[in-house]
């Protein structure tokens, strides 16, 4: 599913989940809601929550992600990867062949 921020007032948020070795790990945009317990006395209680849960996101799976061409990757249904495709590069028709290149 691509989604695009048109219509919204507030911006989509990013957020980057992996299992790594039997566990799950969570890079969100803000503080989640489990970082903002009740008890909680301010809003860098929560970063400093957020922090330190995300330290333990696996370096070499976020470095991996990163090196990711999206361009030449799979999908398990070829209608999905040229729909992704060609949302990313805004292109009017989703059916179309994707742009080889784009800067999205």
């Amino acid at each position: 599913v691509a989604l695009t921020d048109d219509g919204r007032e507030a911006p989509l948020l990013l957020d980057i989940a992996t299992c790594h070795r039997g566990k799950g790990h969570v890079l969100t945009d803000g503080p989640a809601e489990g970082d903002q317990d009740d008890w909680l006395e301010t809003e860098e209680d929560a970063l400093e929550n957020k922090n330190k849960r995300e330290a333990a996101f696996p370096e070499e799976v976020l470095a991996k992600g990163l090196t990711v061409t999206l361009e030449t990757a799979e999908a398990s249904v070829d209608t999905d990867r040229v729909h992704i495709l060609n949302a990313i590069a805004e292109m009017p028709d989703l059916d179309g062949v994707p742009p080889a290149e784009h800067l999205n």
